[in-house]
C-alpha cells in the first residue's frame, strides 16, 4: 500500500498533468474481473484496485459517461471505493452516495410505477468544473459558476468532502446562490453530492424566490442541501415542465422559511410521490393575499399553489411542526371583529392527488380558544381524485378553522384519524367536508363547544350513509356581527344540506344556554330514513321551523319526546312533506306555551291543485295538552293528510284559538280526515280562512260551527270548496253568528262543489266581496253540454256547482247581486251533470227574487245556442223498475208549473216552499200529469190523507222538495199470495182404566193455499187448502196386554185429530215344569269302606202351573208320582249284605241308600235259638241308612229280612240279630216322627 502522504502527492501531481476523459477499463484481481474506475472530467477521483470490490460484474459493453448521464431516478449506481479518500468516513463517500441514491430511487420507483429501471452509474461531483470563491475564515466556499456543459446534463453539486478529497482541506461548507441556480436549472438532473452525510452544501441565506423557475430539470435530489437560512422558496422550482421527480425535501430545515408559495407550480410532469415530511414551519408567515371576506385579516400562509398544475399522486407531509410559529397563536380581538390568523392551504386544486399524509402535525397548545389562529381553510380543496387523507396523531390545540378544508373532494372516502381529531378550539367548520365522497362519518368524540359555524359542513356529501354526531356540545352558535357589516349565517340549517345519509345520530346534543337556530337542520335530505334527537338539552331554543321538513323517505324520528320546547316560538313546518313518516309519538309531551306559529307543521300537501299524495302517518297523538293561546298562524297545519287510517285529529277540540289570525288551508286536501269537532274554536281574530277545508272530500263533520264569529275574516274564498261529503256545518234552526262583514273582500267559491245542504248567510255583508254572481262560476267551461272544466274560481261562484241539494238562506244579506245564471241550468246542462243539483234560495232581496224571472242565452262550444230559465228545480215522477231495469220516468214539472214563474227557485221562507210543494203534488196535479195512465196509479198508497198531496217525510230538506223524485205505486193486477197452516194428529195410548200406557205420538202435516191480493185495498181472496193424509201409525206392543188397534190408519188431514188406543190385559196360560230325582245306592263294609261300586238310577217328574199374562207370576200344581225300581244287592264272598234287595221306593226326591256288608260267622248249632224270631233292639245301631233331599214319609224298611242267625257284622263282630232289631227300631222312629234332612240316609 502507498503511504498516505505519498498518495496525496501523487494525486496532486496526477491532477496537474491529466485533464482529459478516461474510458472505463477492467482490472483483473485474482480471478475477478471488476470495474476499477469511471470516466470523469478532471480526474477528481481515482479508483484503487487495492480496495475491496463493491460492484457487480459487468460486460465490456457497459460504460458510464458524463456526456450521457443517467437520470437519478432511473439509476442503480455501482461504484468502487476511491483510494484518495483520507479517512474511513470520507473514503466511503462515493459508496454512500451509491447506496443513498439506490435507496431514494428505489423508493421513487415504488411511487412512480412508470419510471424505467436504471442502466448506468450516477456520476459524482467534479470540483474542477466549478468556479468558487476562496474559503473564508469559516471554511465556506461560494460556488459562482459551473464551467461545464449544463443543458441536458446531470449536474452533481459537490460538497465540502468533495473539495477536501480534491486537496482543498480548509473547505468546510459549500454555498450555492440563487444566481447559480439560474445557471443549473437547464440541466436534466440536479443532485447534491452524497459523499458524506454532513449537510455541507448550504443554500445562501435569504430569498430563493424563483431560483430554478422555468428550467428544464427532469430529476432533482437535494438531500444534501442545507436551507436553514433560506426565508423564501416561493416558485423555487416552478414551471419546470419536464420535472418528473424530486427527492430530499423531507431533510430540509425549513425553520426560517416564510414563503413556500407556488414552490412546484406548473411542474406539469411532476408525478408520483413527493415527500415533504418533517418540515419545521416556525417562520411560516401570512404572506399570501388576504382572504376574500370583508373585515377579516386571516391571511393565506405562504403555501398557496405549492403543487398547482402538477400530476403528483401522493404527498407525504407528515410531522410538520408549527409549535414555534407565533402567528398561529396570535390573539383575536375579544369581539372577533378583526380576525388574524394563518391559513395553510398547500394542497388545494391538485387534480391528480390520490393520497395525502398530514399525520403527526405539531401545533402549539393554547389555553384561550381565541388564540387558536391556525387555519386549514382550503387545505386540500378541489382534489377530485383524492381518496385517502391521514390526519392521525396531531398534537396541540391551536387549530381555529377548517373552512372548506376538503371541499369538493368527490372521491375522498377515507380520512384516517378523523374520529379523534382535536377540534376543541376550532371556531369555523364551514364547508369542511362539503362535496366529499365520505360514506360514513363518526364525529361523536369531537369537542365542538367553541365552534361558531357549521355552515355547509357536510353539504352535498351524496355518498354518505351514516352520520354520528352524538353528544356534541353546541355552546357557541351565536352569529357573529362585524362592525361594518352584519353577516347572517344559516349555521346548522345548511350543515347537512344535500347529504345522502340515511341515518343521522344527534342524540344527547347539549345546547347549554345557547339559543341555537335549528330550523331546517334535517330538512330536504333525499335519502334520510332515521334521525335520533333523543336526549337533546335545548332549553333556550326558540326556532325549530322545518326541523325535519321535506325528507321524502324519513320514517323514524327517535326522541321527539325529549325535545325541550318550552321557549320555542316557531314550530312551522316541523314535519312538512315527510310523506314516509310513520309516527310522531312523543310530540304530545311538547310544551307549546310560547309558540306563535304552527303553520305547516303537518303539511303533506304536495300539489294544491292536483291529486293528493298518500302519506304514511297513520295517526297523530292526542294533542289536548298543547297550549295554543299564543298561536297566531295555523296556515296549512294539517293539510294533505292522506293515510286511510288517519281519519281524525284527537285533542284539538278544546284548543284556545282566541289569538289565531290565519287558518287558511289548515285542513286543505286532507282526504283521509272524516271527523273533526271545531265547535268550540274562537275565530274572532281570524282574518283569512281561505281554502281552510278545501279538497277534504271525505270529511263528514266539522262540528257545529253555528257560533263561529267571522266578522274580521277578509278572505273566505274556497273555504269549503270540494268538501263533497260534508253535509252540515251548522244548525238549520238556530241563526248562525258568522256575521261576514264588509271587511270580506273575497268569498269566491266559498262553498263551490261542496256537499253542504244548508248555509245560513242571513245578514252577511257581501257588498265588498267578489261574490256578486253567487251561483254562477264564470270560469266554468261547458264541453258538449256535459263535461266541465274549472279554471280559477276565486272570483265568483260562491255557491257554484253544489254537490247535493242545498238551501241557501240569504234573507237580509247585503250585496250587489247580479241576475246571474247558475250551474244548474236544466235547459243548458245535461240532467245527469254534477253541476245540476237542486238549489233553494230564501231571500227577501228583489234582485235575488228576480232570478226566478230571468231568461238566459248560452252558446256552447259547438256554437249551438240555448235560451231558457233556471229550471233545475223540478219534480220527477217514475213508475217502479221492472225486470231489473231502472225506474221509468213518467214526467216532470216545476213546483210552480201552473203559475207565472215555472222555474221558480227563490222563495220568501221555508213555509212557502212546503206550500208550493203540496200544491204541486196534489192528487189532481199528479193525475193530470199521468193522463190515461192515472187508472193504474195506486194513489191510496202514495198520498197523505191529511193533505191529499204526495206523502213525504216531514224531515225532508227544502232542496229535496223542489226536486223531489217520486216513485208512484202502480195499481197493478192482483198479486198471488201464499198461506200455510199445520194440522196435527195426536194418538193417545191408554189402559182400560184410562191411565197412560205409552207416550202420545203427534204427526204433523203442512197445508198450503194461494190467494189473490188486491194491490189497492190489500184484500185477499183465498183458494181452498191443499189436501194431505196423515200417515199410518202402528201401535206399540205392551207385554201382557193387547191393543184394541194394532194400526191407526191414516185419514185425510183436514183438521187437527185425536185418536185413543186402549190396551186390555191378556188371560193366564198353562205352563209345564220338570225335574229329575236320583237314587244312589252305596255298598259299604261295616267300617265304611267301599264294598262294591255305587248303583245310580234316575226318574223324571212333571207338574203344571197357571201363568199370569201381565205379571208373569206362576201358580204351580203338585209333581206327578213315580218310583225307583227295586235293586238286588250284589253278592260278596265271605260277606252277607244286610239287605239282599233294595225295594222299590217312591221317587219324590233324591235318595241316598247304603247297603252294609258283614262278615259271615260260624253258626252255632242251636236249633232252638235259630227258630226264635229276631227282635231289633233300639240302641244297638241300625245296619242300613236312607237319605232324602226333601221330605220323606215313613217307608217300610224291607219286605223280608235275612234269617241268618248269629251272623257277625264285618269288623264289629256284633250279632246280626242285634243289628236287625236296631234297624227296625230306627225305621220305626223315622216313620213315627217323619224325620227329614237335606240328605236322608238309610243303612241296612
Amino acid at each position: 500500500m502507498i503511504a498516505k502522504n505519498n498518495r496525496e502527492v501523487k494525486i496532486q501531481k496526477w491532477l496537474g498533468n491529466h485533464q482529459q476523459h478516461f474510458a472505463l477499463r477492467h482490472l483483473t484481481i485474482g480471478v475477478a474481473s471488476v470495474l476499477i474506475g469511471i470516466s470523469i472530467t478532471g480526474a477528481s477521483v481515482l479508483a484503487d484496485s487495492d480496495q475491496p470490490v463493491t460492484t457487480e460484474p459487468t460486460t465490456s459493453s457497459q460504460t458510464a459517461s458524463v456526456a450521457n448521464p443517467t437520470p437519478l431516478n432511473q439509476s442503480t449506481v455501482k461504484l468502487n471505493n476511491a483510494t484518495a479518500i483520507p479517512d474511513s468516513k470520507e473514503k466511503n463517500g462515493v459508496a454512500n452516495l451509491q447506496s443513498s441514491l439506490q435507496a431514494k430511487t428505489g423508493d421513487q420507483a415504488s411511487d412512480q410505477q412508470q419510471a424505467p429501471a436504471a442502466k448506468e452509474a450516477t456520476p459524482v461531483a467534479d470540483v474542477h468544473q466549478w468556479t468558487a470563491t476562496t474559503p473564508d475564515a469559516n471554511g465556506s466556499v461560494t460556488l459562482t459558476n459551473y464551467q461545464g456543459s449544463v443543458t441536458g446534463q446531470t449536474i452533481v453539486i459537490p460538497n465540502a468532502v468533495d473539495f477536501r478529497n480534491a486537496g482543498q482541506q480548509d473547505v468546510k461548507q459549500i454555498i450555492i446562490t440563487p444566481e447559480l441556480a439560474g445557471i443549473l436549472k437547464n440541466a436534466t438532473t440536479l443532485v447534491t453530492s452524497q459523499t458524506s452525510d454532513e449537510k455541507s452544501i448550504k443554500a445562501a441565506d435569504g430569498s430563493w424566490n424563483g431560483a430554478f423557475q422555468g428550467g428544464k430539470l427532469e430529476n432533482i435530489d437535494l438531500t444534501g442541501l442545507n436551507i436553514s437560512g433560506v426565508t423564501d422558496v416561493s416558485s423555487m422550482f416552478a414551471n419546470n415542465e419536464q420535472l418528473k421527480a424530486i427527492t430530499g425535501l423531507q431533510t430540509w430545515d425549513t425553520s426560517n422559511v416564510r414563503n413556500f408559495n407556488n414552490l412546484f407550480n406548473g411542474d406539469r410532469s411532476l408525478t408520483g410521490t413527493v415527500d415533504i415530511s418533517n418540515w419545521n414551519l416556525a417562520s411560516l408567515d401570512a404572506v399570501g393575499e388576504q382572504e376574500n371576506r370583508a373585515d377579516t385579516h386571516v391571511h393565506g400562509a405562504g403555501m398557496d399553489g405549492m403543487f398547482q398544475g402538477t400530476q403528483v399522486t401522493a404527498i407525504k407531509a407528515a410531522n410538520w411542526d408549527f409549535t414555534a410559529n407565533k402567528l398561529v397563536v396570535d390573539r383575536f380581538p375579544d369581539d372577533y371583529s378583526v380576525a388574524f390568523g394563518l391559513r395553510v392551504a398547500p394542497f388545494t386544486g391538485l387534480a391528480h392527488l390520490q393520497t395525502l399524509d398530514i399525520s403527526g402535525w405539531k401545533l402549539p397548545t393554547v389555553t384561550d380558544p381565541k388564540n387558536a389562529s391556525l387555519s386549514l381553510t382550503y387545505l386540500a380543496m378541489n382534489c377530485p381524485e383524492l381518496t385517502i387523507v391521514d390526519l392521525s396523531g396531531w398534537q396541540g390545540n391551536s387549530l381555529g378553522r377548517m373552512t372548506a378544508a376538503f371541499e369538493n373532494d368527490g372521491n375522498l372516502t377515507t380520512i384516517k384519524g378523523i374520529e379523534d381529531f382535536n377540534v376543541s378550539n376550532v371556531w369555523d367548520l364551514s364547508d369542511a367536508f362539503q362535496g366529499t365522497g365520505l360514506t360514513n362519518v363518526d364525529l361523536h368524540k369531537w369537542d365542538v363547544r367553541n365552534v361558531h359555524f357549521f355552515t355547509q359542513m357536510l353539504k352535498d356529501t351524496k355518498k354518505l350513509q351514516t352520520i354520528n354526531l352524538a353528544s356534541w356540545k353546541l355552546y357557541d352558535l351565536t352569529p357573529w356581527h362585524y362592525p361594518t357589516r352584519n353577516f347572517s349565517f344559516d349555521n346548522l340549517k345548511t350543515m347537512l344540506e344535500g347529504t345522502g345519509a340515511t341515518s343521522i345520530d344527534t342524540s344527547n346534543w347539549d345546547f347549554g344556554n345557547n339559543n341555537a337556530d335549528v330550523h331546517g337542520l334535517f330538512s330536504s335530505l333525499a335519502n334520510l330514513t332515521t334521525v335520533d334527537v333523543s336526549g337533546w338539552n335545548s332549553p333556550e331554543i326558540t326556532n325549530m321551523a322545518d326541523l325535519f321538513a321535506y325528507d321524502p323517505k324519513l320514517a323514524t324520528i327517535k326522541g321527539l319526546a325529549d325535545l325541550d320546547t318550552g321557549k320555542v316560538t316557531n314550530m312551522s313546518g316541523v314535519f312538512q312533506h315527510d310523506l314516509a313518516l310513520t309516527s310522531v309519538d312523543g310530540i304530545q309531551n311538547w310544551n307549546t306555551n310560547n309558540v306563535t306559529t304552527m303553520a305547516g307543521m303537518f303539511n303533506f300537501m304536495t300539489d294544491f291543485y292536483g291529486q293528493p299524495t298518500p302519506c304514511a302517518l297513520m295517526s297523530i297523538p292526542d294533542l289536548s295538552s298543547w297550549k295554543t293561546g299564543q298561536v297566531q298562524d295555523m296556515t296549512n297545519m294539517f293539510s294533505g293528510l292522506g293515510n286511510p287510517g288517519l281519519t281524525t285529529i284527537n285533542g284539538i277540540t278544546d284548543w284556545d284559538t282566541s289569538n289565531v289570525v290565519k287558518t287558511n288551508q289548515m285542513f286543505a286536501k286532507s282526504t283521509s280526515l272524516k271527523n273533526l269537532d271545531l265547535t268550540k274554536w274562537r275565530m274572532d281574530k281570524v282574518i283569512t280562512t281561505n281554502s281552510m277545508f278545501y279538497g277534504a272530500d271525505h270529511l263528514t263533520t266539522v262540528g257545529n260551527l253555528t257560533n263561529w264569529n267571522l266578522a274580521n275574516d277578509t278572505d273566505t274564498a274556497w273555504m269549503f270548496r270540494q268538501t263533497t261529503s260534508l253535509k252540515q256545518i251548522g244548525d238549520r234552526t238556530t241563526p248562525w253568528k258568522w256575521a261576514l262583514s264588509a271587511k270580506n273582500t273575497n268569498a269566491g267559491g266559498m262553498f263551490s262543489q261542496s256537499g253542504v245542504e244548508y248555509v245560513d248567510a242571513r245578514d252577511w255583508d257581501l257588498s265588498h266581496s267578489n261574490a256578486s254572481q253567487l251561483f254562477f262560476n264564470s270560469a266554468v267551461q261547458f264541453v258538449d253540454g256535459r263535461n266541465m272544466k274549472l279554471g280559477n274560481a276565486n272570483t265568483t261562484g260562491m255557491f257554484a256547482a253544489l254537490k247535493k241539494p242545498a238551501v241557501i238562506d240569504l234573507r237580509g244579506t247585503k250585496g250587489n247581486f247580479k241576475m246571474d245564471a247558475f250551474d244548474g241550468l236544466g235547459k243548458f246542462i245535461n240532467a245527469n251533470s254534477e253541476y245540476s243539483q237542486p238549489l233553494v234560495v230564501l231571500s227577501d232581496d228583489p234582485a235575488v227574487r228576480a232570478l226566478n224571472d230571468a231568461k238566459y242565452t248560452y252558446t256552447k262550444t259547438s256554437q249551438q245556442t240555448f235560451t231558457g230559465r233556471n229550471d233545475s228545480n223540478y219534480l220527477s215522477f217514475f213508475w217502479p223498475a221492472t225486470d231489473g231495469d231502472n225506474p221509468t220516468l213518467i214526467g216532470t214539472y216545476s213546483i210552480n208549473a201552473d203559475k207565472q214563474h215555472p222555474g221558480m227557485f227563490v222563495f220568501e221562507d221555508p213555509d212557502s216552499v212546503w206550500s208550493a210543494f203540496r200544491q204541486a203534488t196534489s192528487k189532481d196535479k199528479i193525475a193530470k200529469l199521468l193522463g190515461k195512465q192515472a187508472t193504474k196509479w195506486n194513489y191510496v198508497a202514495d198520498l197523505d190523507p191529511a193533505t191529499n198531496s204526495l206523502k213525504v217525510d216531514p224531515q225532508t230538506s227544502l232542496p229535496e222538495l223542489v226536486s223531489y223524485a217520486a216513485e208512484l205505486t202502480v195499481k197493478s193486477a192482483p198479486t198471488t199470495v201464499t198461506d200455510t197452516k199445520k194440522v196435527n194428529e195426536t194418538i193417545h195410548y191408554r189402559f182400560a182404566d184410562g191411565t197412560t200406557a205409552k207416550p202420545d205420538v203427534v204427526k204433523t202435516v203442512t197445508l198450503s193455499r194461494t190467494g189473490s191480493k188486491d194491490s189497492m185495498t190489500g184484500e185477499i181472496t183465498w183458494d181452498a187448502w191443499s189436501t194431505s193424509v196423515f200417515p199410518d201409525v202402528e201401535s206399540p206392543e205392551l207385554v201382557g196386554y193387547t191393543a184394541d188397534q194394532t194400526v191407526v190408519a191414516g185419514l185425510p188431514a183436514t183438521a187437527n185429530r185425536e185418536v185413543t188406543v186402549t190396551y186390555y190385559k191378556n188371560a193366564p196360560t198353562t205352563v209345564t215344569d220338570t225335574k229329575t230325582v236320583t237314587e244312589t245306592i252305596h255298598y259299604k263294609f261295616a267300617d265304611g269302606t267301599e264294598a262294591h261300586p255305587d248303583k245310580t238310577q234316575a226318574v223324571i217328574l212333571t207338574r203344571t202351573g197357571s201363568k199370569d199374562a201381565a205379571t208373569g207370576d206362576i201358580t204351580w200344581g203338585v209333581w206327578n208320582t213315580a218310583s225307583f225300581p227295586a235293586v238286588l244287592s250284589p253278592e260278596l264272598a265271605g260277606y252277607t249284605a244286610y239287605q239282599t234287595i233294595v225295594t222299590e221306593m217312591p221317587a219324590t226326591d233324591d235318595l241316598d241308600i247304603t247297603v252294609t256288608y258283614v262278615k259271615n260267622k260260624e253258626v252255632e248249632s242251636n236249633t232252638s235259638d235259630q227258630s226264635k224270631p229276631v227282635t231289633p233292639t233300639i240302641g244297638q245301631g241300625s245296619k242300613s241308612q236312607i237319605s232324602r233331599k226333601n221330605d220323606l214319609a215313613s217307608r217300610a224298611v224291607a219286605k223280608s229280612a235275612p234269617q241268618k242267625s248269629n251272623a257277625e257284622l264285618p269288623q264289629t263282630g256284633n250279632d246280626d240279630e242285634s243289628l236287625g232289631v236296631l234297624g227296625l227300631a230306627i225305621v220305626g222312629l223315622t216313620s213315627l216322627f217323619g224325620f227329614e234332612s237335606e240328605q236322608k240316609k238309610r243303612t241296612y
